[in-house]
């Protein structure tokens, strides 16, 4: 019996042997063949023509309307009298290719996800494309997407606009594995730009979902417990943007900090202190005096604030602090990796 048994979707005809023919690893150009007529016979599909951009031509796409279970599947090189390929696939319902192994490259460009796309502990072991913008053309993710512990011999593209995904989870996904592949090819900034999209994502989709189940619930206690959750939501990711997006860009950008610190210490606090007269002062320059002693918690002492500028002073100091502490751990974080 197939040794893959326990998937459940071994070929009938073949699954006496060691392995089936969906499942056996290394194979001849024949059980290639044999594969991939196989693959178009099980999976309900039909052909349409459509323009191919990239190579401006017109060319036949696969549209599959069944869920595909190609789970365990070992995808050989599609030898060159064989009609197929995933470029422009259309996959209607799940395309589930977990612990599926590709031998060789493999093309999604232009391909069309309207179920979820699971390729966790897959293996590709030749490079694998989900389009970006050298081709002109991306790939689309309607639903889920996962790559858990999958595995890639020699890098992934899947660098795609956020337009390609109507769940940000989907996306937080694709940035995350497109991120790892950019960190093994030691381009670094590439790396950053993608990890700041995968938390801006999961950011997103933390409010997403929250608003899902608000319009999902009925009865008045489940809306109001839905609207509770959803008002977290936005709490959370508004703090998060606050505090980890908009002053290190989560972690990759070690200039804004000390740009916003200038700003806010050397131009908006003595102003501030200026207009509510919050420290007693003999010229404007003490306004500037004040606040970058106040910033860096020095506290002199020459110098005390009155009123509404002792609030002002104290938020300074926290400000402050909260602003260096952010610069050296990006600093060190970014040039110490």
């Amino acid at each position: 019996m197939c040794r893959l048994k326990e998937y459940g979707n071994c070929d009938p005809e073949t699954r006496s042997q060691d392995y089936c023919v969906f499942h056996k690893p290394g194979k001849n150009e024949d059980e290639a063949r044999e594969f991939y007529r196989k693959l178009l016979e099980r999976f309900k599909h039909r052909v349409e023509m459509v323009y191919d951009k990239g190579e401006g031509r017109v060319i036949r796409r696969f549209v599959f309307e069944d869920e595909l279970d190609c789970r365990g599947f070992v995808f050989p090189e599609i030898p060159g009298d064989v009609d197929f390929s995933f470029r422009h696939a259309v996959f209607k319902k799940k395309a589930n290719f977990h612990s599926a192994v590709f031998e060789t490259d493999v093309d999604f460009t232009g391909a069309v996800f309207v179920g979820d796309a699971c390729f966790s502990e897959a293996t590709f072991m030749g490079h694998v494309d989900f389009g970006g913008e050298e081709e002109g053309e991306y790939c689309r993710f309607y639903g889920l997407l996962r790559f858990a512990n999958a595995e890639f011999r020699k890098g992934v593209s899947i660098d795609l606009p956020s337009e390609c995904f109507r769940l940000p989870e989907a996306e937080a996904e694709a940035c995350r594995v497109q991120a790892l592949s950019y960190e093994r090819e030691l381009d670094r900034s590439k790396a950053d730009e993608m990890f700041v999209r995968e938390r801006r994502a999961r950011r997103r989709a933390v409010v997403w979902r929250a608003r899902e189940e608000f319009y999902r619930s009925k009865g008045l206690k489940s809306k109001l417990k839905a609207a509770w959750s959803l008002v977290k939501a936005y709490a959370s990711s508004t703090i998060e943007f606050l505090l980890a997006d908009m002053t290190c860009r989560y972690g990759t950008d070690w200039k804004r900090p000390v740009a916003l610190w200038v700003i806010a210490v050397l131009f908006l606090f003595p102003l501030a202190y200026w207009i509510t007269g919050g420290v007693r002062v003999r010229s404007f320059f003490d306004y500037l005096y004040f606040s970058i002693v106040t910033a860096t918690t020095l506290g002199y002492g020459d110098l005390h604030p009155v009123g509404v500028g002792k609030m002002i002073a104290s938020i300074e100091a926290v400000y402050g602090t909260f602003m260096w502490a952010v610069f050296l751990a990006v600093f060190a974080m970014k040039y110490m990796r």
